[in-house]
């Protein structure tokens, strides 16, 4: 039934998305992944991935930051293929931080935070800050400001089963940010929950968490760590559900009061019967989302990953927002396969990676934030009430009896367009 469901819905998504290709990347050895899309202005925009550096001569490949920048909201930047290097890979900090790095905005600077904690390699001793652009305009290649430790694996409340990670927290998932509407910032990180490997190696079950910021006046101090629920999935997944990481950012449609994630998923055990999607969930407190809505439906790998992740950011437009996904990410194989005869062994064949805009129209994304929060506001799924009380206090939920219809949406949003630019939204309260 939930498979009758999941073609349902892509049969009544074509009415409120579309779906466009805007670059292609063809080389053969492209390494990129792990992109986000930062607000520079209202209309220009940077494109921040993470690329990495090939092994050659005996040393191991380092991971370093790249970006476009001058980009506009068809990401036309992208065909160029020059990038400025970001950070520096010969720098075991900074190469640390690009592995996993998300971005935010503090006091009219850019800012990364990012970095893995594993005493038993070198470089990988914690997450660090790195940035203090001022002005959004003062990159120099290999140089920043700034390069300070934020918290160690040791973190409190941080989630880590694997048994080789005792001492604390990997974090070798994506790290994304958001703003919520308090004015804090919400820290998303993977959550590693299964605790034994199977016959080849792999122990799946991965998951998310959060941490808030502790004060809106001061630089980001992160409270403990908590798991991060959602309506339909297992607070406790099996090794075959995954959740890779979040691209989390304020929700434009109700002016930030609930955050929109999109979220890489893998699933064997929900009903999903071994598919994998790109989701959308709305929450009204940053760690209780509602129900994943799969907006992308993407191919079920050779070793159980999606081939597809979003880019962290999206751009507003006057009646839709365009949210941006990289299509066959390096290093995740398709179902397809290429025979060696000399080694007699398979190995998956090689696809181009590529960068694909989907519009998603506001009538859609309210009715979508407008049911979340009603299923959120009466959900009994979690001993925390708090969360059940923000979404009972929610605009929609107060003053809507119903859906507004889309003219009026639009009417609802561009009123509060001209008061907030695109970038104030990321900016909202701190």
């Amino acid at each position: 039934m939930i498979m009758c469901f999941f073609a349902l819905f892509f049969m009544v998504s074509v009415l409120s998305f579309f779906e466009k290709e805007v670059a292609l990347f063809s080389e053969k050895n492209e390494t990129l992944r792990y992109i986000s899309l930062i607000p520079y202005s209202e209309n220009e925009y940077w494109i921040v991935g993470k690329r990495q550096r090939q092994r050659r001569l005996g040393l191991k490949g380092h991971d370093y930051l790249v970006v476009w920048r001058g980009c506009n909201a068809n990401l036309e930047c992208l065909a160029k293929n020059n990038p400025e290097e970001l950070s520096d890979w010969k720098n075991k900090i900074e190469a640390n931080v690009a592995h996993n790095a998300a971005f935010f905005f503090w006091q009219e600077a850019l800012w990364f935070i990012g970095g893995r904690d594993d005493p038993a390699r070198s470089g990988r001793r914690g997450v660090y800050y790195f940035g203090d652009f001022k002005g959004l305009n003062k990159i120099t290649t290999g140089k920043v400001t700034q390069i300070k430790l934020a918290f160690r694996g040791t973190h409190p409340g941080c989630i880590e089963l694997r048994p080789q990670f005792s001492h604390g927290c990997e974090f070798d998932g994506r790290f994304s940010i958001s703003n919520l509407h308090d004015g804090r910032l919400a820290l998303y990180a993977r959550a590693n929950l299964a605790a034994h490997a199977d016959q080849r190696g792999r122990f799946g079950a991965r998951h998310l968490q959060v941490s808030f910021s502790s004060d809106t006046n001061k630089f980001p101090l992160w409270g403990p760590f908590a798991l991060v629920s959602f309506l339909d999935y297992p607070l406790k997944p099996s090794r075959d559900d995954n959740i890779y990481f979040a691209a989390v950012k304020p929700n434009p449609i109700d002016d930030g009061h609930t955050v929109l994630g999109l979220f890489p998923v893998v699933s064997n055990k929900t009903g999903w019967e071994q598919s994998a999607a790109i989701a959308l969930s709305i929450s009204c407190d940053g760690q209780h989302f509602g129900n994943l809505l799969p907006i992308v439906s993407s191919p079920f790998t050779l070793d159980g990953r999606g081939p597809d992740h979003p880019v962290d950011g999206f751009h507003l437009a006057s009646d839709h927002i365009r949210i941006f996904y990289q299509k066959n990410v390096p290093k995740i194989f398709p179902n397809t396969e290429i025979h060696d005869t000399q080694s007699r062994r398979h190995f998956p064949a090689r696809q181009p990676t590529s960068i694909v805009a989907l519009s998603i129209y506001f009538d859609w994304l309210h009715n979508a934030t407008v049911r979340s929060v009603r299923k959120l506001s009466l959900s009994t799924s979690s001993d925390n009430i708090s969360h059940r009380r923000l979404c009972a206090d929610h605009p929609y939920i107060r003053r809507r009896r119903r859906p507004l219809l889309p003219a009026e949406e639009a009417a609802f949003y561009r009123h509060h367009h001209h008061q907030h630019s695109h970038r104030s939204f990321l900016l909202s309260s701190i």
